[in-house]
């Protein structure tokens, strides 16, 4: 009965002293367990206790004995451990504000105590007894790492001096705590540490030069603990332990990712084990031929040793890898891309480690200009060795040319009239590399030609009067917009012009002279619609047969064109048209909304119908009874027929059905010459059309270098100022236009990342 009273009484917190009004000050409410044991821990409870610097015990046979490691689980709460020689009777706690002491004493149990742990050395599954005294109060043994096992996975023949448990599998080597599981639990470490034994070898083993397929075999001990075998770059591998004569063995296959570094195994307890160092075997000694003088095409042979490893080829220049055309153990073969430019070959092996070769593209050579100076606008003649290979030469003030040449030795470039100057030319292969010739210089063309072109200042507006100064206007003869003939003036140096009330951006202005001509490209300012009355009335429709010509349609390519009739209702019958183009078939059926001809609103003065740009060529083509256009009808009196053209303002730079899904895609914008051509400036707008599908549809911009634009954050529907309807406007200044301008490395210059919806077109105005 007096140890039942004991151990209950050991569960109780006892009272240390009155509570006091919440303030700073360090306050004990309790401590506790007590009775307690020696070497176990002490708690303490109350507030502000991270102030406690140590705590004082009574000593056995007199004084006292101070502990100052204190355990500090918050503000509220400190541990300490009780001192062997520690006795009973009131505890101070030392603050730094003064000291606290216990209402009541500290008391102790009799002591559960370890007198032995046997084997000291154990293995997963064996029986590890504790000796001691008063083990029949404990309910859980645990291992390094709180692996436990408790009461009722104790081995049968618990006693007061001792106890047995297996070993479980998890368990780590290092001390044991016996614990009696109470909510302030009495805890005891074993003295010594326990060695839990892993699965060992004499020493790793040295796989340097093994392949991936070969089978392994590594000679150790306790490999039956083994749970896991892993690679080096963490990969799990199958295993299988096997017994030898000359005792125990772990085998495994090396995988096709094979890589450099340490082979481990995993017991239960998830120690680390090292049994193998890989080296990792590598195609060596390689030999390209041929190295140098590469063109598309062509077969390169690499010889080496271990080539059999090569899984692909990654030429410099080319983003995807190749496949070989064939493989053995010491030659491999694969044809050059088209793209492929000198630098070095990645031989790319399954483990992901890739061996280097240098190569070696051939190159156009230059020898000599057929004529080293030429006028503006001629053809320019370079002689050379492989000039076959260059497909587009760029001169000295920015202008390009395409060429398609299929002679090596000479070359025959159309020179532009545009943004040359004397200088070095540059030849550009199709995979992008370049080889800068000697200069040339370009002299003054000996037609009419324009010497300074207007600024980008300029205001040059359609249907208004263009002057500017002509070189050798006593040569011109002809001047063409958009290959049209327009009539001109001559006025000293200057010559004048009708800009068409049809030019907008990009308009072509061609100068003929008996001896040359000349082509200049002006950004004309759109006028936005022009109205041309096509058939003046008034005409009162009584089926007879009315006709338009074909010159009262002018070239229009850029926009809509929209006939407008004026009219008036007479009454006598359904007011009814009909239309045909000059070979007498019917058109614009579309608007007959079923009927065999367009009937007229009553209640309406005016109606429009828009042609299609098919329908806008038939109307320009004169047929063999000289009309293009024919209408009859009732019932109507027509006051015009007006076409209607509204200039396209916008221009599409891009179109396209692109799902950017969840931020998942960089859609990357190619090529940058879109912006160029559409001659991107600031004030200009850029606008985004998608199709939005998802809750949170969204969208950021970066330039082509991957520098943000438009701000750091995503630019979301709830963006009314810019989003509307599926339409994200966005201006352009002076800095987002140079991006979309600059031709970079990469080949693009916008990327556009979103979610929750599709990249439809992408247009500025």
């Amino acid at each position: 009965m007096a140890l039942l009273m004991l151990l209950l009484s050991s569960l109780l917190l006892m009272p240390s002293c009155e509570k006091e009004e919440v303030n700073n000050d360090p306050l004990l409410q309790s401590f506790g367990p007590s009775p307690a044991l020696r070497g176990g821990e002490l708690r303490f409870i109350g507030q502000n206790l991270g102030e406690v610097t140590a705590v004082i015990f009574p000593g056995v046979t007199g004084g006292t004995v101070q502990v100052t490691d204190i355990i500090t689980v918050n503000e509220r709460e400190i541990k300490v451990m009780i001192p062997q020689d520690a006795g009973v009777g009131i505890l101070t706690l030392v603050t730094t504000s003064g000291e606290i002491k216990t209402l009541t004493p500290l008391t102790f149990s009799e002591p559960i105590s370890i007198s032995k742990v046997s084997p000291l050395k154990v293995k997963a599954g064996e029986t590890l007894t504790i000796e001691g005294d008063y083990l029949n109060l404990i309910k859980r043994v645990i291992f390094v790492d709180n692996v436990a096992v408790e009461a009722g996975a104790f081995l049968p023949g618990q006693t007061r001096k001792k106890l047995q448990v297996t070993v479980p599998a998890e368990a780590q080597s290092g001390k044991i705590i016996i614990s009696n599981g109470e909510e302030i639990p009495i805890e005891v470490y074993s003295e010594s540490d326990l060695e839990v034994v892993l699965p060992s070898v004499a020493a790793p083993a040295d796989l340097t030069g093994k392949k991936p397929g070969e089978v392994i075999e590594i000679a150790g001990s306790d490999f039956d603990l083994v749970v896991s075998l892993l690679m080096p770059n963490g990969d799990e591998v199958p295993f299988e332990v096997i017994e030898t004569e000359a005792g125990e063995a772990i085998r495994f296959t090396l995988p096709a990712n094979m890589t450099d570094g340490v082979v481990i195994v995993l017991p239960a307890s998830g120690v680390e084990v090292a049994i193998a160092n890989i080296g990792l075997a590598l195609p060596a000694n390689v030999v390209a031929t041929p190295a140098t003088g590469l063109r598309a095409g062509d077969l390169i042979t690499l010889e080496g040793l271990n080539m059999e490893l090569v899984t692909s080829l990654t030429f410099p220049g080319v983003a995807e890898a190749v496949e070989p055309e064939s493989k053995t153990a010491t030659e491999v073969t694969v044809t050059m891309p088209d793209a492929a430019t000198s630098g070095n070959l990645l031989l790319n092996t399954g483990s992901g480690v890739s061996v280097e070769v240098a190569i070696e593209t051939l190159k156009p050579t230059f020898t000599a200009y057929e004529n080293r100076t030429v006028p503006l606008g001629d053809n320019v003649v370079i002689t050379g060795e492989d000039l076959d290979l260059v497909v587009r030469v760029l001169f000295t003030g920015g202008a390009e040319v395409e060429v398609n040449n299929t002679t090596p030795t000479s070359l025959t470039v159309a020179m532009p009239t545009m943004n040359v100057e004397s200088g070095v030319l540059t030849l550009f292969m199709a995979n992008g590399e370049s080889v800068e010739i000697e200069s040339l210089t370009i002299e003054a063309p000996l037609f009419a030609f324009i010497p300074i072109l207007p600024g980008e200042e300029e205001e040059i507006k359609a249907g208004g009067l263009f002057g500017i100064e002509v070189t050798n206007l006593d040569k011109l003869t002809t001047v063409k917009v958009n290959d049209a003939e327009v009539k001109f003036i001559v006025a000293g140096n200057m010559m004048y012009i009708t800009i068409p009330q049809i030019a907008a951006n990009a308009t072509k202005l061609t100068l003929v002279s008996s001896n040359g001509s000349i082509d200049y490209t002006l950004n004309v300012m759109p006028m936005g619609q022009i109205e041309n009355v096509v058939y003046h009335g008034p005409l009162n429709l009584d089926w007879g047969t009315y006709t338009i010509a074909p010159d009262a349609f002018v070239d229009f390519t850029n926009g809509t064109v929209t006939l407008k009739i004026t009219y008036a209702v007479t009454g006598d019958g359904d007011a009814q048209i009909k239309f045909y183009n000059g070979h007498w078939e019917q058109m614009l059926q579309r608007f007959n909304d079923g009927n065999d001809t367009y009937l007229f609103d009553p209640n309406s003065n005016v109606v429009e119908f828009e042609l299609t740009q098919e329908e806008l060529v038939m109307l320009q083509t004169l047929t063999d009874w000289g009309q293009s256009m024919i209408f009859h009808g009732q019932g109507v009196v027509i006051n015009n027929i007006v076409a209607v053209y509204k200039q396209a303002l916008e221009t599409t730079v891009w179109s396209g059905d692109v799902d950017l899904a969840a931020f998942t895609l960089n859609y990357e914008v190619k090529p940058p010459s879109i912006f160029l051509d559409a001659d991107v400036k600031a004030g200009m707008t850029l606008r985004i059309y998608v199709d939005s599908y998802g809750p949170e549809p969204k969208l950021q911009f970066f330039n082509g270098h991957w520098e943000r634009i438009y701000g750091d954050i995503s630019i979301d529907a709830t963006n009314s100022a810019v989003w509307s309807d599926n339409v994200i406007s966005l201006p352009i200044d002076a800095a987002i236009a140079a991006n979309l301008r600059e031709y970079i490395d990469w080949g693009y210059c916008l990327i556009v990342q979103g979610q929750d919806c599709i990249l439809k077109k992408i247009t500025i105005e």
